[in-house]
């Protein structure tokens, strides 16, 4: 479960009530729509792809102190999560993860510079006879 202490810093009071009144509601949601965890019969997993997280390549501006908390609440209702679209700049995810608590961890891989997608252009070769 993530750690909400911070909510208390991160907000006004009047912000905060309806933040924690939002992740209430966000967690009652997810444990309709997600299996129940058991610890020695379950692996939840899932996979998200965040979108270009946090920097607002799509001029929807960055995200809100209130998103990450979202965003950690519904990473929490699961075991392992893959997430792609991190991007480099690791500052926002670094929110999340404060969030989350040390119970959490992650790995991660490069950064795919270029073109998008790992897409390769092949070089053909020819053999001439």
């Amino acid at each position: 479960m993530p750690f909400y202490y911070k909510l208390k810093r991160r907000f006004k009071p009047k912000e905060r009530s309806r933040v924690a009144g939002k992740i209430i509601d966000l967690r009652a949601q997810l444990k309709k729509e997600i299996p129940r965890k058991l610890v020695d019969d379950t692996l939840l997993l899932a996979t998200w792809n965040i979108r270009d997280f946090d920097s607002n390549k799509f001029k929807h501006g960055p995200r809100t102190n209130e998103a990450y908390y979202y965003i950690a609440e519904i990473i929490s209702a699961f075991d392992v999560v893959a997430l792609q679209e991190i991007n480099k700049d690791l500052k926002a995810f670094s929110k999340v993860m404060d969030i989350l608590g040390k119970n959490w961890d992650f790995i991660s891989t490069d950064v795919t510079e270029g073109t998008s997608g790992n897409v390769r252009q092949a070089k053909r070769r020819y053999s001439y006879w």
